[in-house]
């Protein structure tokens, strides 16, 4: 039963990532300094943005239990 409301979830979780990427294509252009700037599709940065988040709290986790 919890397995199945795992797979439930990520199947939701899916299908509203889907919708998202397919619904929102626009480039989007991130400015760093005047010369760096850099264009993506709003998911992509999206993604990348979820992903270090993700990998800096699994990394401070890992560090605090040093």
């Amino acid at each position: 039963m919890k397995l199945f409301l795992y797979l439930l979830l990520f199947i939701v979780i899916v299908v509203i990532g889907l919708t998202f990427s397919l619904k929102n294509p626009q480039l989007v252009e991130l400015n760093y300094y005047p010369d760096i700037a850099i264009s993506a599709p709003l998911v992509v940065v999206l993604l990348v943005t979820l992903l270090l988040g993700m990998l800096i709290g699994m990394l401070m986790t890992l560090m605090s239990q040093l």
